[in-house]
C-alpha cells in the first residue's frame, strides 16, 4: 500500500553509485543506489548461437514481451500460448438450478450460497465453470463493491461427488496447457493510481493458491512467460515509486515457477535513482537489469539455478539465480518537506537520533520501526513519531 505520513524523518551515509547485495542499514542516495539479492550472481555474458541443423535465428527477447513493450508496440497484451482459457458453461457432473446444485453421480443437492461476502457486497448470477479433466466442476459467485468499481469473485470448487474441496476468494481464468491441475488467473485490476497486477496459481491437488503480486498504485511493467515447451514458468514484477522533485525507485522481482505451481528460484533487484524530474523511462536505461532490457532466461542443469541475461537495449550483462530468496529486502523511502516552499532544501531530518540531512531525501533502510524528528536551524521539532518501513513497498514520507 502507499505509505503517506506526515512526520518528521532523518537518513545516513552518504551514497554514490555501487552495486551491493548486502542489504544496507542505512543510507542517503545521492546518485544511484544498485542492490540485488544475495542468491543474483553477476555472470558472463555469453551469446547464444543457434543449434546445429537448425535454420531459425536466435528466440526473440523475452523484454519484448513484457506488458508494457507489447502493448506499446501492438497495441495489445502479449501472448500466453502455454495457458488456455476456461469458459463457463454447462458440466457433464453438475447442474444448476434455481436455488441449488444437483450433482448427477450422487443426486447430491448443494445449496446455492457464496458463504461470508464483504459488507455492502451486491451479488450476482452464479455459474458453473467447468474442470472436467480432472472430475471437478467449480461453481463461480460475482459480486460487485462500489467503491472498488469492479466484480469480484467466490469460487467453490467440488468433486463429481459434491464434496467441496476448496472456496478461493477470486476467480481461476486460465489452465496451464500441459496440467489441468494447475490453474491460473493473471489479474490486471483497477486503473491510475490504483492499478495493481496479480498472478495466482491454483493447486487444485493440494487445494491451495499461491500469488504474486505488485502494491496497489505502484505496480510498473510485468513479464509473465515460460522458458520454452514444457519448462517452468517465468515471472518479472516491477514496483515504481517516483516523486518529482526527489527521483525514482525501480524494484524487480523475480519468480520462476514449476509446472505443477512450486516455486523453483526467486530474487530482487532495487535501484534508486536521485534525480529531480527523473522518469521511469530514465531508470530503466541506467539499471542493466531492468524487464525492459532482458533478453532470456536459461535454465542450468539441477532446475533450480537460471542465468538471466540482459542487453536488449545495449547494456549487456548476466546474472546468475540460485535457488529462492528468503533474506531481508531494503526499503526505499522518499522524504519530503510539508511545506512546498522547501522543496529545494528543507528542514534536517533525524531518524532515531542520527542526523541525516536537509530535505528532501531519497533513502534506503531496513525494515522496521523507526523514530523520526526534525529540526529547522534553531528549534527542534519536539514531536517524535514511530513508523513502520515496510519492504517491497514505496514508503513515502511527508515531513511537517
Amino acid at each position: 500500500m502507499r505509505r503517506l505520513v506526515s512526520v518528521p524523518i532523518v537518513m545516513a551515509i552518504l551514497f554514490v553509485g555501487a552495486r551491493s547485495s548486502a542489504a544496507p542499514s542505512f543510507q542517503i542516495v545521492s546518485d544511484r543506489f544498485l542492490w540485488t539479492s544475495a542468491n543474483l550472481v553477476e555472470t558472463h555474458f555469453q551469446e547464444k548461437t543457434p543449434e546445429k541443423g537448425k535454420d531459425e535465428g536466435p528466440p526473440l527477447p523475452l523484454g519484448l514481451f513484457s506488458f508494457q513493450n507489447h502493448f506499446e508496440r501492438h497495441g495489445t497484451p502479449p501472448p500466453m500460448e502455454f495457458l488456455m482459457p476456461l469458459n463457463p458453461g454447462p458440466s457433464s457432473f453438475a447442474e444448476m438450478k434455481k436455488d441449488h446444485i444437483l450433482f448427477k453421480k450422487t443426486e447430491r443437492k448443494i445449496p446455492l450460497h457464496p458463504g461470508r461476502m464483504p459488507e455492502g457486497a451486491t451479488p450476482a448470477q452464479p455459474y458453473l465453470l467447468p474442470l472436467p479433466e480432472m472430475n471437478r466442476v467449480a461453481v463461480v459467485y460475482p459480486y460487485y463493491l462500489f467503491q472498488d468499481k469492479e466484480d469480484r469473485f467466490v469460487t467453490k470448487v467440488y468433486s463429481d461427488e459434491g464434496v467441496l474441496l476448496s472456496t478461493y476468494d477470486s476467480l481461476p481464468t486460465h489452465v496451464l496447457r500441459d496440467n489441468p491441475a494447475l490453474l491460473v488467473s493473471p489479474e490486471r485490476s483497477g486503473c491510475c493510481e490504483s492499478f495493481k497486477w496479480t498472478i495466482r496459481f491454483y493447486h487444485l491437488r493440494q487445494n491451495s493458491v499461491s500469488s504474486y503480486g505488485c502494491p496497489e498504485g505502484f505496480c510498473g511493467d510485468v513479464l509473465f512467460t515460460r522458458l520454452g515447451p514444457g519448462g517452468p514458468l517465468f515471472i518479472a514484477q516491477e514496483t515504481v515509486g517516483k516523486l518529482s522533485e526527489i527521483g525514482v525507485s525501480l524494484q524487480t522481482n523475480l519468480y520462476v515457477v514449476g509446472k505443477e505451481g512450486d516455486l523453483l528460484a526467486s530474487g530482487k533487484i532495487l535501484f534508486a535513482l536521485r534525480q529531480p524530474h527523473g522518469e521511469k523511462r530514465m531508470a530503466e536505461s541506467l539499471q542493466p537489469y531492468s524487464i525492459s532490457n532482458l533478453l532470456s532466461v536459461d535454465p542450468l542443469p539441477g532446475g533450480r539455478s537460471f542465468v538471466l541475461r540482459f542487453g536488449l537495449e545495449g547494456n549487456r550483462a548476466a546474472l546468475r539465480l540460485d535457488a529462492t530468496y528468503q533474506g531481508m529486502t531494503p526499503c526505499v523511502v522518499f522524504a519530503r518537506p510539508k511545506d512546498p516552499f522547501f522543496l529545494q532544501g528543507g528542514p534536517d531530518l533525524r531518524i532515531n537520533e542520527t542526523s541525516m540531512g536537509t530535505l528532501p531525501l531519497l533513502l534506503i533502510l531496513e525494515p522496521g520501526e523507526y523514530i523520526f524528528s526534525s529540526s529547522s536551524g534553531r528549534k527542534v521539532d519536539e514531536k517524535f513519531l514511530r513508523w513502520n518501513i515496510e519492504a517491497d513497498q514505496v514508503n513515502i514520507v511527508t515531513v511537517e
